[in-house]
């Protein structure tokens, strides 16, 4: 039979900034728990992150930022014997500049963002074990 994706989802979290000459700084904590109709997937999981931004040349800003996450499985999955545990890490690299703005509505612009992204996930579990890079470019237009 095919499995049941319903899920309740309940997340907290926290961020903030401070801005301290050029550099903003930022950090922030997040707990979540997700309880699906399989209990396989069900699971508790707490991140931190921090990031540091400022202006570089040409009007291009740059970000770099660390985010850890730690998820807990809580049922036995049904082809292992352990509950999986994992531990992901993921650095990044920003680069936005904001194309356009409009002179008589100040809030109204389109940004360009080159992302680049690592991502390590260490679990108990070899299967789940992965490095992943990701490339992204996005456009976003504030009206």
């Amino acid at each position: 039979s095919a499995p049941k994706l319903n899920a309740e989802t309940t997340s907290l979290f926290s961020d903030i900034q401070k801005t301290v000459g050029r550099w903003v700084l930022g950090g922030g904590l997040r707990v979540e728990r997700e309880n699906a109709e399989d209990n396989e997937y069900c699971f508790r999981r707490g991140q931190a992150s921090l990031s540091a931004s400022r202006p570089l040349l040409f009007d291009v800003s740059g970000t770099l930022g660390y985010k850890f996450r730690l998820t807990q499985y809580d049922e036995e999955p049904t082809l292992f014997f352990n509950d999986r545990k994992d531990n992901q890490h993921t650095l990044g690299l920003t680069l936005g500049r904001k194309i356009w703005q409009s002179e008589t509505r100040p809030e109204q612009s389109l940004s360009m963002n080159l992302n680049f992204q690592h991502i390590w996930n260490f679990s108990n579990l070899d299967l789940y074990e992965y490095r992943q890079g990701l490339v992204q470019l996005t456009g976003t237009y504030q009206f």
